[in-house]
């Protein structure tokens, strides 16, 4: 009997080391999967910047067309200007040779 108890403790003494042994790899592989799971918290967290990085961009190109937009409008509006101003001048020089006409046709008029 002292023997069947002796062997008792003998092999609860073996099972302590290994059920620390159990713990410890418990332990590490808690901590590498929160390791695992800071660096799927970073990866998400630089695949947001690259996104926010991306629609930035997207923001920088659509302003950029339109500042290009807005320049071709005013470049327009400019060339209708000048189309203006030179149908307004052709117009008053067509009037000054009406009018110089007319009075070299009055003048004829009266010297005859």
């Amino acid at each position: 009997m002292v023997f069947v108890a002796a062997a008792a403790r003998a092999a609860a003494g073996d099972s302590f080391p290994l059920q620390q042994q159990h713990q410890q790899q418990q332990q590490q592989q808690q901590q590498q999967q929160q390791q695992q799971q800071k660096q799927q918290q970073q990866q998400q967290q630089q695949q947001q910047q690259q996104q926010q990085q991306r629609q930035q961009q997207q923001q920088q190109q659509q302003q950029q067309q339109q500042q290009q937009q807005q320049q071709q409008q005013q470049q327009r509006q400019k060339q209708q200007q000048q189309n203006q101003q030179q149908q307004q001048q052709q117009q008053q020089q067509m009037r000054e040779k009406g009018l110089r006409f007319n009075g070299s046709k009055k003048k004829e008029a009266c010297m005859q």
